[in-house]
C-alpha cells in the first residue's frame, strides 16, 4: 500500500506542476486578450460614433467599412450580451447531454474529430489511461481490475466506452486489444507497444513506456500551442483595432480631397 500511496503522490505532484505551468502561460495572453476587448468596445462606444457623426454633419459619404462598423457599433452591447448568453446556454447544454451516457458518447466522439483539438485530447486520454494503468498494475492489480478502475478516470465518454469493451472482451478470454485496433482512434504505436507487452507477459513495462511517450508528446504541442497563443491574439485583436482606425481615416482623407479639388 506504501508503494501505491508513493506513486499516487508522484502522479498528483506532477499534474499540480503541470496545470501551474499551463495556468502562468495562459495569464498574460488571457489578460492581454480582456484587455483588447476592453479598448475595442471603448472605440466602438465612446470614439468612433463622435468622430463619424461630424462626416455625417458635414454630409460626406460614409464608405461600406465605417458604415459595417457603426452598425456594430449601434448594438456592440448586445452582441456582448447574445455572446454571453450563448456561452453560458452551451456550458448548461453540455451539463445536460453528460447526464445522458448515449448523448455524452456520441458527443465525445465527435470531439476527437475536431482538428488539432481532437488530437490534443485524444493523447491526453491515452496518456492518463497509460500512467494509471502503470500505477495499479505496478501496484498489484490484475489487468481486468486495472481497466475496470481506469476506465472511470478516462474524461471522454466515448473512449471510456472503448475501454470498457475490451476489458469485457478481456474477461471473456478474448484479446483486448482487437477492440482498440478496431475503433481506429488509437496511435498505431500504442496499440503496437501494448500488443507487444501484452504478448510478453510485460504489460506494466510498456504502460510506463507508452506514458513517457505520450507525456513528451503533449508537452511539445502544449508548448508550440501556448507559444503562438500570445503572438495570435495580438495580431487578430491589432487587425480589429486597424479596421477601426481605417474606418475613421478613410472619411478624413476623402473629405481632404474634395477639399483640395
Amino acid at each position: 500500500l506504501h508503494l501505491a500511496f508513493s506513486n499516487l503522490a508522484d502522479y498528483l505532484e506532477e499534474a499540480a506542476l503541470v496545470r501551474q505551468q499551463v495556468v502562468s502561460a495562459l495569464t498574460y495572453p488571457i489578460i492581454l486578450l480582456v484587455f483588447s476587448i476592453g479598448v475595442v468596445v471603448a472605440l466602438l462606444t465612446f470614439v468612433m460614433p463622435q468622430v463619424v457623426d461630424q462626416f455625417v454633419r458635414a454630409g460626406a459619404t460614409l464608405p461600406l467599412l465605417t458604415r459595417t462598423l457603426m452598425t456594430v457599433s449601434d448594438y456592440v452591447w448586445v452582441i456582448l450580451v447574445a455572446s454571453g448568453a450563448i456561452f453560458i446556454g452551451l456550458y448548461f447544454l453540455y451539463i445536460n447531454l453528460l447526464k445522458d451516457n448515449k448523448a455524452a458518447v456520441s458527443m465525445h466522439r465527435k470531439f476527437l474529430k475536431i482538428p488539432l483539438v481532437g488530437s490534443f485530447i485524444l493523447n491526453a486520454e491515452i496518456e492518463r489511461f497509460a500512467r494509471i494503468m502503470h500505477l495499479m498494475m505496478k501496484s498489484g492489480l490484475n489487468l481486468d481490475v486495472a481497466m475496470q478502475q481506469a476506465h472511470v478516470v478516462i474524461g471522454n465518454r466515448y473512449i471510456s466506452q472503448i475501454i470498457l469493451q475490451s476489458r469485457s472482451e478481456l474477461v471473456e478470454g478474448k484479446d483486448f486489444i482487437i477492440s482498440l485496433r478496431e475503433s481506429k482512434i488509437f496511435p498505431s504505436l500504442f496499440v503496437q507497444l501494448l500488443s507487444s507487452g501484452y504478448k510478453s507477459g510485460n504489460l506494466v513495462f510498456m504502460f510506463e513506456k507508452v506514458t513517457q511517450y505520450m507525456k513528451g508528446e503533449i508537452e511539445n504541442k502544449r508548448s508550440v500551442v501556448l507559444s503562438l497563443l500570445e503572438p495570435l491574439v495580438i495580431i487578430f485583436m491589432g487587425g480589429i483595432i486597424l479596421l477601426i482606425v481605417l474606418a475613421i481615416l478613410i472619411p478624413i482623407m476623402q473629405m481632404n480631397t474634395i477639399a483640395l479639388g
